[in-house]
């Protein structure tokens, strides 16, 4: 039931009135994690395993990792900005994605450069070394993330200016030279 009442009076004796109902808040939403918010999605090996004698799917949750891409982006793209030479490219997306993944980790895995590197003459651009893949913490984010998709987007601004310094080498050699 709505409880009514008067908020003033206007010009000509007409009243406002709100309606104020008795919502009850979702005591879920209180306790979500700001930076880990989760979305509901399909997970393809599990699709066909977790069949209901209804034949409907059950769907598994997903954990997005974008706010921590947001909030290292900025830094990222100035880097990108700043970057003289293709060396320099790699360099800048390794410290970063390096970064994102130690800020979702919380520092639970110890990270090493070679963890996460730059690949421009293959695709995914991107490899995850083996030692990282093998850890039980890196790899249940992994599988339960959008982390992946995360690091195609990195991915994909570093070789943009990779390609744009491969095309334009004088701009190297005229830095280099000064």
């Amino acid at each position: 039931m709505a409880n009514i009442k008067e908020i003033k009076r206007l010009r000509g004796g007409d009243l406002w009135v709100a309606a104020q109902a008795n919502v009850q808040i979702d005591a879920e939403i209180g306790q979500k994690d700001h930076f880990r918010m989760e979305t509901v999605g399909f997970h393809p090996v599990r699709r066909m395993l977790d069949r209901n004698p209804y034949g409907r799917v059950a769907m598994t949750k997903q954990i997005s990792f974008t706010k921590y891409e947001n909030l290292i982006l900025p830094h990222f793209r100035d880097k990108l900005n700043k970057a003289e030479s293709t060396e320099d490219v790699k360099k800048f997306f390794v410290q970063s994605a390096t970064d994102l993944v130690d800020k979702i980790l919380e520092g639970a895995v110890e990270l090493e450069n070679e963890d996460i590197s730059l690949l421009p003459d293959q695709a995914p651009h991107y490899k995850i070394s083996k030692r990282l893949l093998s850890l039980a913490a890196f790899k249940d984010v992994l599988a339960d993330s959008d982390l992946s998709r995360v690091l195609e987007r990195l991915t994909e601004s570093a070789m943009n200016r990779y390609r744009h310094l491969q095309k334009h080498p004088e701009k190297t050699d005229a830095k280099i030279r000064m």
